[in-house]
């Protein structure tokens, strides 16, 4: 049985001043970046960048992962990967198929919803088909988001795989996301539900343009690297 997923609990992240103080300088200085490229130049990279994270083998492997729905201010663009992965599905080895050996197995996907302020106030909530984000409010972000079903709120997930957004990444992959902590504690949460089932801990990737590469991401003490990152150009494993 899933995990509580124990929203609006207190959140054990207590950020260093100093490191703060980085953090925001980087922020600053990645948004100018991106706002300064243009649009055609983002479609084409993330065209770039989406048959590079379907190479992954978690990715292949996955049966049921999360992805951020993208913002309007140049993050990479997810919808074209929700559109491969619902429509589309897995490739999964060893099952056979009468089109050349390799069936399509649809995997489960779940979306974030922001429900509060606090870090630990973001779920996650089931997806079943691409259009049905057309009919999901914009959060305040301009980010579209499902509806909260009537209480009680959804357990944690089995998820194998979390696509996460970022702001930046380094080679280490280590991530600085957007400031509020949300993956930060659902990432901590979700792991420790894993552990308490037996399950493995959920692989974690991150997409990025490359303008999003920076030489070291600044590091609180409860900061922990992803297992990868996605860029147009590049692989980072960890």
């Amino acid at each position: 049985m899933a995990s509580s997923a124990n929203p609006s609990s207190p959140s054990p992240f207590s950020p260093d001043p100093s490191i703060k103080a980085e953090k925001a300088a980087l922020r600053k200085c990645i948004s100018a970046r991106l706002r300064a490229l243009d649009d055609t130049h983002v479609t084409a990279e993330a065209k770039r960048l989406f048959p590079r994270l379907l190479e992954l083998e978690a990715v292949k492997r996955s049966e049921c992962l999360s992805l951020y729905l993208s913002m309007p201010s140049k993050e990479v663009p997810t919808f074209p990967i929700l559109l491969t992965v619902l429509m589309e599905g897995g490739k999964q080895e060893g099952d056979a198929s009468s089109t050349g050996g390799e069936a399509r197995r649809k995997k489960k996907v779940y979306v974030p919803k922001v429900i509060g302020p606090a870090s630990a106030d973001m779920v996650m909530l089931p997806l079943s088909s691409p259009q049905d984000i057309a009919s999901f409010p914009l959060s305040k972000w301009g980010i579209p988001e499902p509806v909260l079903p009537p209480s009680p709120l959804p357990s944690l997930p089995p998820l194998d795989l979390v696509i996460v957004p970022g702001v930046a990444f380094d080679a280490n992959c280590n991530r600085l996301g957007h400031g509020k902590g949300y993956y930060d504690c659902f990432l901590s949460r979700l792991q420790a539900s894993h552990a308490r089932e037996g399950r493995q801990r959920p692989y974690t990737v991150g997409l990025a343009l490359d303008e999003q590469i920076v030489e070291s991401v600044p590091l609180d003490a409860f900061d922990l690297p992803i297992d990868a990152v996605v860029t147009p150009s590049k692989f980072f494993l960890r």
